[in-house]
């Protein structure tokens, strides 16, 4: 059948994934480059104390800074994947753009669920059903400082997202030919589609203050339940005839979203004045920048006391090498230290690092092969 061509599309696991990593800080980057804070320059001043190698518990401070930064408001996720690529991609991702919650819908594939004529059938091949190589090797690593949660029941996953007042919307990254699974037919559901909202369109009155972005990792489709309790579906529009990779299109979407979140005027004065002067849903389109006096918003987390921590508690354990420092973290949980105001790196820790293994490796073969060191 005759497929759209896809951004992204023909690259193995790997490169997807690095293509999926690129394109996430790519936007970061250009979001920055936008205010000027990419470069030691005019307009790069940090906003407060900045990272220093001789600075005491500067970890902490880095940890402090990052954790304000952090959202809850914003959760992604994971409607079942084949590929723990995609996962990674997609955690690197929200680790990036400060979203803390990830969530994994382990269901097995739509076209299975549909096959089931019995509720009691259906909860067996939920209960049954294992992703393959799921949270396992490289995604292990890339969700240490996320918050993840599973579930085997798209049932639970939306009385979870019911109980916790989030609006669910699927953001979708292929076209319809190109899932293994009609599902938009097998649904009946082919009004959704049409009706489907670019990201780019959306205003920042647009995010619910709590939402849940479910992107479906591969090629089989949304769930039945999913689909109808979404009350908004997403893309993100590119020229004619042309598809995203699954993770990029995640990376695209996420970003939009919370910089949204990240623009919305909370008060009701901020409201009137946007009615005064005229602000309208045009001045938000492909709008990636802060107004001059406003780049802490661009930064602007929502962790609750609580939350904060609870991740503190986590992170230093994660972050203490030895039980003594440790320890000595545990007295900064609850009242922590100043953050940094800039999360770049001194110059003395810009040079490029190499992984001993690989290091000890490369100088094995160089051995082998006979090359003297200069040194």
């Amino acid at each position: 059948s005759h497929h759209r061509p896809r951004i992204g599309g023909q690259a193995g696991p790997s490169s997807r994934m690095a293509i999926a990593a690129i394109a996430g800080a790519s936007l970061v980057i250009a979001a920055l480059g936008r205010i000027g804070l990419t470069e030691h320059g005019p307009g790069a001043e940090p906003a407060g104390n900045m990272d220093s190698p001789d600075i005491p518990l500067r970890k902490l401070k880095r940890c402090e800074a990052v954790l304000r930064r952090r959202l809850q408001n914003v959760v992604v996720v994971l409607e079942r994947s084949s590929s723990t690529r995609h996962y990674e991609a997609v955690c690197r991702t929200c680790e990036c753009l400060g979203v803390q919650n990830v969530w994994c819908l382990e269901h097995p594939p739509p076209q299975q669920l549909e096959k089931c004529e019995t509720e009691q059938d259906l909860a067996l091949l939920e209960d049954s059903f294992q992703l393959p190589n799921a949270g396992k090797g490289i995604f292990k690593k890339a969700r240490k400082f996320l918050t993840v949660r599973r579930f085997k029941h798209s049932s639970d996953f939306l009385a979870t997202c019911e109980s916790e007042n989030l609006e669910v919307w699927c953001a979708h990254s292929l076209a319809r030919d190109e899932y293994n699974f009609d599902y938009v037919g097998a649904y009946g559901c082919e009004d959704v589609i049409r009706g489907m909202s670019r990201v780019q369109d959306l205003g920042p009155w647009d995010v619910p203050r709590r939402v849940a972005l479910v992107f479906c990792m591969d090629e089989n489709g949304f769930s039945r339940e999913v689909i109808r309790r979404s009350s908004r579906h997403l893309t993100y529009g590119t020229g004619s005839g042309v598809s995203l990779d699954i993770s990029v299109g995640a990376a695209l979407v996420i970003h939009r979203v919370i910089h949204l979140k990240r623009q919305k005027r909370d008060g009701l004065r901020d409201r009137i004045v946007d009615l005064a002067t005229g602000r309208g849903r045009e001045d938000f389109k492909y709008v990636y920048s802060f107004p001059e006096g406003k780049l802490d918003r661009m930064h602007r987390g929502d962790l609750d006391g609580k939350a904060l921590v609870q991740l503190r508690e986590r992170w230093f354990k994660i972050l203490a090498k030895t039980e003594y420092r440790h320890e000595e973290y545990k007295k900064y949980i609850r009242r922590p230290l100043e953050p940094f105001g800039d999360l770049r790196p001194p110059d003395q820790f810009r040079q490029g690092r190499i992984c001993p293994r690989i290091k000890k490796r490369n100088a094995a073969r160089e051995q082998q092969a006979g090359f003297v060191s200069a040194t």
